[in-house]
């Protein structure tokens, strides 16, 4: 009866430590995750690798003549990018050239 005993004894402090390290692993990920999105772009890279980067992903490109358009990023070419769905155009896309672009504008939190 003793080795019983210590053998479910056993097989509980294996299933706690178990639970314990699920629990830490789950609750590290959210952070890494955090640490990831929190970097939006990366100023090391030019315009078009972020913008190569945010492929699926809605963005607002300022021109340099002033003026933003919003859109999903498509495709990105050698010399323009594609953007679909433009916000306040829902049935239009649009074909930038890269050399006009002079900002990338991104949600970098929720909201």
């Amino acid at each position: 009866m003793l080795i019983k005993r210590a053998s479910f004894q056993a097989v509980m402090v294996a299933g706690i430590l178990f639970v314990a390290i699920m629990s830490a692993s789950v609750l590290a990920a959210p952070a890494a995750n955090a640490q990831e999105q929190a970097k939006v772009f990366k100023t090391e890279f030019s315009l078009m690798d972020n913008l190569k980067m945010s492929v699926g992903q809605f963005v607002y490109v300022r021109l340099s003549s002033g003026d933003e358009l919003g859109g999903e990023v498509k495709e990105v070419g050698i010399n323009s990018v594609h953007l679909s769905e433009l916000r306040g155009r829902e049935f239009f896309d649009a074909l930038v050239p890269i050399d006009r672009i002079v900002a990338i504008i991104k949600r970098a939190r929720g909201g």
